[in-house]
């Protein structure tokens, strides 16, 4: 009458409702990583040209050097800057982003989300020194 004892029939889903699901998964988590890294980058490279250019304005405060060999030696304190930053820059990310790797995880696309943050990094990091490397050759070339 009331069906009580009865065995309850699981809910089937579509063949295709988990690939779907997944997909969608997949979609969200690479749109949120990606923005932050958009955001988060683009937010770094400003600041970190914008203090290579104020040690720029500073060249000419060494009258016993050549500013362009100052110019060449704060190019390079940039360069090592930037290379010790590389891991607290991932430290960052991988705390501010640490619900997203979890879902990474679960869901068997860690190595895919750890491979795009790498490469998206490596990017930066070579981003970052090609306009840093112009930003000194035309310090130099305006001597």
């Amino acid at each position: 009458m009331f069906g009580f004892g009865k065995k309850r029939e699981a809910a089937q889903l579509p063949p295709t409702a988990a690939y779907d699901l997944g997909e969608t998964i997949g979609r969200c988590l690479f749109r949120a990583i990606a923005g932050y890294l958009d955001y988060r980058l683009s937010q770094l490279t400003v600041k970190m040209l914008t203090l290579l250019a104020e040690r720029f304005e500073t060249i000419h405060d060494e009258p016993k050097h050549k500013a362009e060999v100052v110019a060449n030696v704060e190019f390079e304190i940039f360069c090592n800057n930037l290379k010790d930053f590389q891991p607290r820059l991932r430290s960052e990310i991988d705390a501010t982003l640490s619900d997203w790797l979890q879902i990474a995880s679960s869901s068997n696309q860690k190595s895919e989300v750890e491979d795009y943050i790498s490469e998206r990094l490596i990017e930066f990091h070579e981003d970052l020194l090609g306009q840093g490397s112009a930003m000194r050759s035309q310090m130099i070339s305006n001597l």
